[in-house]
């Protein structure tokens, strides 16, 4: 009988060393698969606030970016009006001029001009409707011979245009002709004249 109680012990003292093992094993196993997840998570937090970190800052740029480029367009349309009542009262001046004794003066230069760009012997001049200008038709056509070089006949059409002012240059067959009104010449040099304007109003840095 004794001999089986010990044999019983035994059983008992390896089955218990087992359990102890298995439980240790168990434990270890537990202990592990925590450390993992805790890394895990840690991992997943440190993408997840570094990718939020990412994304506000790619937030703040891109309203920074967005600022920026409003300004520039606000300012660019300040710039623009401020022009556009440069050209506005300039061109309300111009259009009062006619009625100034200088507007002769100015008419009779825009002659010579289209004359010179036409090179002709016989040039007439075609004038707004209504308006009353004094030209010295000799006095011209020998200004505009001395300036071109070429004998040149002035005379003054009968026919008349619808302008603001100036004048247009044409030869007497009206095949050939140059448009010196205020209106023509205003959308002909538009172009530059706002860069012109533009650089005086609003000079770059350095420039000034």
């Amino acid at each position: 009988m004794e001999g089986v109680n010990n044999i019983i012990k035994i059983i008992n003292s390896k089955t218990k060393n087992e359990c102890d093992r298995i439980i240790a094993e168990a434990e270890e196993f537990k202990k592990q698969r925590l450390e993992k997840a805790r890394n895990r998570a840690k991992k997943i937090t440190e993408e997840i606030a570094g990718r939020a970190e990412r994304e506000t800052d790619a937030e703040v740029a891109k309203y920074h970016a967005s600022a920026k480029l409003q300004a520039k367009y606000r300012l660019l349309e300040r710039k623009e009006a401020i022009m556009n009542e440069v050209f506005e009262a300039a061109w309300d001046n111009l259009q009062k001029s006619v009625l100034e004794k200088k507007y002769d003066k100015t008419v009779f230069n825009l002659a010579v001009d289209g004359a010179g760009s036409l090179q002709e012997p016989d040039i007439e001049l075609v004038l707004p409707v209504g308006q009353k200008v004094s030209l010295g038709v000799d006095e011209l056509a020998k200004t505009i011979s001395k300036e071109t070089g070429v004998k040149t006949n002035v005379s003054i059409s009968k026919d008349t245009i619808r302008a603001t002012g100036g004048v247009i240059v044409r030869t007497k067959d009206s095949t050939k002709s140059v448009d010196n009104t205020y209106d023509a010449r205003k959308e002909r040099f538009d172009d530059s004249l706002r860069d012109r304007v533009a650089s005086v109003l609003f000079p770059k840095k350095g420039s000034e």
